[in-house]
């Protein structure tokens, strides 16, 4: 199943519409940011550590989160693309030396 056949299930605003988006840099919060630019939406993204999961800000290290950083990355260049203004806040609760 790709985007458009993911579109197609989705009941987005009118393309142009701007959405804010909270997000917590899992995958189904990666999926919303893609689906809404891809239905046209000028998307703003507010990235938030929800807390639930147990040990979520300790593995903020670890090669997922190096992987979310490249995702976060591709979908920026895609958004760009698309003149969409994109906001991605840094983990301020990791020191520098360990981003």
């Amino acid at each position: 199943m790709d985007a458009v056949d993911l579109l197609a299930r989705c009941d987005f605003p009118p393309p142009g519409t701007a959405v804010d988006c909270a997000v917590s840099g899992g995958p189904d919060s990666l999926a919303l940011l893609v689906l809404a630019v891809e239905a046209g939406c000028t998307v703003t993204a507010w990235h938030v550590d929800h807390g639930l999961r147990p040990g979520s800000i300790a593995d903020a290290n670890d090669a997922a989160q190096f992987a979310e950083l490249h995702t976060l990355g591709e979908l920026t260049k895609v958004a760009w693309a698309k003149d969409c203004q994109v906001m991605i806040e840094g983990p301020g609760h990791v020191p520098m030396h360990k981003i």
